[in-house]
């Protein structure tokens, strides 16, 4: 991806797990330095598993922000379902300053679109850690993550 205008610029592959139905932290990658106006994207591999007719919810939190509370990453059926979530991040076209970002998930149940959270809510200071957050709907379900990459794009 580098010498197509991505650099990876930081990740967590340590697996960790929830079954906590309030969000908390699942994969925390930190030690960024990454301008607030450099469009970026992340991306994590998800699973959850079988116990309750609940789903499992993703999030995400920039700096110390929780700029997304969790929402529904698979259908509330009781079974595994495994995939992926992306979570890119553009700046406005004109100048680099109103950001907004939207999560773009799957999941092996039904496909995901979820909506973007409100422009105001993407910093333009410099981003230092970037938070996978989670929740689950039932303590019977386990919802886990093997790893969070983050990418930053070339502007031109």
């Amino acid at each position: 991806w580098g010498a197509a205008g991505a650099t990876r610029v930081g990740g967590n592959t340590t697996e960790a797990t929830t079954t906590s139905t309030s969000s908390m932290s699942l994969l925390t990658v930190a030690s960024l330095a990454i301008a607030g106006a450099v469009p970026m994207l992340a991306r994590a591999l998800l699973r959850k598993t079988t116990g309750a007719a609940n789903e499992a919810r993703v999030g995400l939190m920039i700096n110390a922000t929780e700029t997304r509370t969790p929402v529904a990453f698979t259908s509330t059926a009781n079974s595994a379902s495994t995939g992926s979530i992306e979570m890119e991040m553009q700046s406005a076209i004109t100048n680099y300053v109103n950001n907004g970002f939207g999560f773009v998930g799957s999941d092996s149940l039904v496909p995901t679109v979820i909506s973007p959270a409100a422009s105001a809510n993407w910093p333009v200071a410099t981003i230092t850690s970037f938070i996978l957050r989670a929740s689950v709907g039932d303590a019977l379900i386990t919802m886990g993550a093997d790893e969070l990459h983050v990418y930053t794009y070339a502007t031109t």
